[in-house]
């Protein structure tokens, strides 16, 4: 997700390890059987084990939101992020989800422009649940030379269309390598 400002904020082309998937990254590629659906929230977390499709669709997810067409398709954002989505940029800033959207659309333009880049690798991705229908989602993302860790936090809806969706996002800089 990149942060409006030029603080460097722009993230590259999130989410989903290696390199992003073959797939069209499309939200309707992420199966609506891969979600979990919505339960009685729990005081302890469930076992990653138990969690299999919502962490599955979680990174589909994040790789969709990282590929060229996804960040330039405004309909396709608004599925993916909550209705209620912040995130904190590299600069430590906050934004709200009107502003993301409104930054990647900008961004997707102007990158029609530039020269071919390298998709986005990520690495050291793990899934994390935080409750019956909540997952937090950590990687390491290298893109056009640089790096940084990434932390979301995706929820299941039990919505067919839209299986899971973005709450928080936040990104840090780290050194290469």
């Amino acid at each position: 997700m990149p942060d409006p400002s030029s603080s460097g904020d722009i993230a590259p082309a999130t989410i989903q390890p290696a390199e992003v998937a073959p797939d069209t990254g499309s939200p309707a590629d992420i199966a609506p059987e891969a979600a979990v659906p919505a339960a009685s929230v729990s005081h302890a977390a469930p076992p990653a084990e138990r969690m299999p499709g919502l962490a599955a669709a979680a990174e589909a997810a994040e790789r969709a939101l990282l590929t060229p067409r996804v960040r330039g398709d405004r309909a396709e954002l608004e599925l993916l992020l909550d209705e209620n989505f912040r995130e904190i940029g590299q600069s430590g800033r906050l934004f709200t989800r009107n502003q993301i959207v409104a930054a990647l659309l900008a961004d997707a333009g102007a990158s029609d422009a530039a020269p071919h880049t390298p998709p986005p690798e990520l690495s050291e991705v793990v899934a994390t649940p935080l409750a019956e229908n909540v997952v937090l989602l950590t990687y390491v993302l290298r893109f056009e030379g640089r790096w940084s860790r990434r932390a979301s936090v995706w929820r299941a809806t039990g919505e067919g269309g839209r299986p899971v969706a973005l709450v928080f996002h936040q990104g840090t800089t780290i050194a290469p390598g």
